[in-house]
């Protein structure tokens, strides 16, 4: 099962197998959504320091043979949840953030790719179209 926790000012928490615990009532509502997807691929997991395998679930870091199925998972169904303008945030590789791009892409988001240095990760943004910006 892949967990998304939502937090509200409330302190009210979701748990379950990505949108699936969501209520309804957030459907074309969220601003942003942040995704932190596994994204290594199967076959890599054994190359990955001893310590990230001993320490963290397979379900962490295990993103199918490309590395890339959760995020595909997510970004299948961002647009429901999404309000018009909002973001999906994805931290990925280097090496897969234009596949991640893509994925975003057909999906009907508009991508963007950006990396921070001071933390060295790469971030994919996916906005949702805002028709009244068009």
């Amino acid at each position: 099962m892949n967990t998304l926790k939502i937090f509200s000012i409330c302190g009210v928490v979701y748990v379950g197998d990505l949108y699936e615990p969501l209520p309804a009532k957030l459907r074309g509502r969220v601003e942003f959504l942040v995704a932190n997807t596994p994204y290594v691929p199967t076959e890599a997991i054994k190359l990955l320091p001893q310590d990230t395998r001993l320490h963290e679930p397979i379900v962490a870091l295990d993103g199918g043979i490309d590395g890339l199925d959760i995020q595909r998972r997510v970004a299948e169904k961002a647009s429901l949840w999404l309000a018009a303008g909002g973001h999906l945030l994805v931290e990925t590789s280097e090496m897969q953030a234009h596949l991640t791009f893509e994925i975003f892409s057909q999906n009907g988001l508009i991508p963007q790719i950006r990396y921070n240095p001071e933390i060295d990760a790469t971030i994919v943004i996916g906005t949702k179209p805002n028709p009244l910006n068009e």
